[in-house]
């Protein structure tokens, strides 16, 4: 767990949708200010960490490449629809 990988992906993901990082942060973890926290050096709970980890996957654009070395993990809602899709 590093939470400067919440900060490079919150950047990222603001600076392709045009967004302030706190708009990006209030979407990922309910509060405006939770990334800006990170960025300047607190931690945070595993579970708010998790939380945030899992908005970024779950709506990452597709135009956007994943940030090099943060691992990402799959996306469980969208692997349960294809799962879903090939069963029927």
């Amino acid at each position: 767990m590093n939470p400067n990988d919440l900060v490079t992906l919150g950047t990222a993901y603001a600076a392709h949708k045009g967004y302030t990082l706190s708009t990006v942060s209030t979407y990922a973890a309910q509060s405006g200010s939770f990334l800006g926290r990170l960025q300047a050096g607190k931690w945070c709970h595993i579970n708010t960490y998790n939380r945030a980890l899992n908005w970024f996957v779950e709506n990452w654009p597709d135009d956007l490449q994943w940030p090099a070395g943060i691992p990402r993990p799959a996306d469980q809602k969208r692997s349960a629809r294809d799962k879903s899709r090939g069963a029927a």
